[in-house]
């Protein structure tokens, strides 16, 4: 019986071998597939942690040019505001002058009116008492 059993035995182990190395076949395919899943996740970490860096880099960039943005746009309101005030100061000026012109124009006149009024009555005086 033991001659029976041998060929049982090793046919047995012959088959337990046989799925084993099938087992180990699986294994090694689905550890090829965990590592290719690894890998593809890494690449993947790195195309996120290179983007991040770009960006980052950006970040100072931006802030420069939205500050250079802010204080260009803050010069040319200063600018306008300033100007404004040129033109009002200017206007105010030019209507202190007229306003001055004016006056000067009034005593003149008023001086020239004063001298005819006084001329004219004299003459009226002049010309009732009998001299003319």
């Amino acid at each position: 019986m033991q001659n029976t059993q041998k060929p049982i035995d090793q046919k047995e182990n012959a088959a337990t071998e046989t799925e084993d190395a099938h087992k180990h076949t699986n294994d090694l395919g689905s550890n090829e597939k965990v590592i290719k899943k690894v890998l593809e996740i890494e690449k993947e970490a790195d195309k996120v942690h290179d983007k991040a860096v770009h960006e980052a880099e950006q970040l100072p960039i931006r802030a420069d040019q939205d500050a250079q943005a802010i204080i260009d746009k803050a010069r040319i309101a200063a600018q306008e505001e300033a100007a404004k005030m040129v033109d009002q100061a200017q206007v105010q000026q030019q209507s202190a002058e007229i306003l001055a012109d004016a006056e000067k124009s009034t005593q003149n006149t008023e001086s020239l009116a004063s001298n005819n009024f006084n001329r004219a009555v004299a003459y009226v005086v002049a010309r009732v008492i009998g001299r003319e």
